[in-house]
């Protein structure tokens, strides 16, 4: 698992009430940093998941971050402990 944040795209609260937040894109960058992730999109069936988060010091602000998952292959028990052997188990 690795945590990232969105280096190009600001949020802030909305001007009006009905406005949850407002995003201030820099799109040169957006379209890099997706480029850069389209192999990770890909193995994620063309999602990437961006969370906004509200800063602690100011709830007024927010920030954007993505974690990258990283599928671990699965371990069977024998691989884990392959001098074990399952025949005189008692359980």
């Amino acid at each position: 698992m690795e945590n990232h944040f969105v280096d190009s795209i600001y949020a802030k609260t909305g001007k009006r009430d009905f406005i949850v937040a407002e995003l201030a894109i820099d799109v040169e960058k957006t379209i890099e940093l997706l480029n850069g992730l389209r192999d990770y999109a890909k193995n994620n069936k063309g999602f990437l998941n961006v969370s906004m988060l509200k800063s602690k010091k100011d709830p007024e602000k927010y920030y954007l971050k993505y974690v990258l998952w990283e599928q671990k292959p699965e371990v069977t028990a024998k691989q884990q402990m392959p001098d074990r052997e399952d025949d005189n188990l008692p359980f």
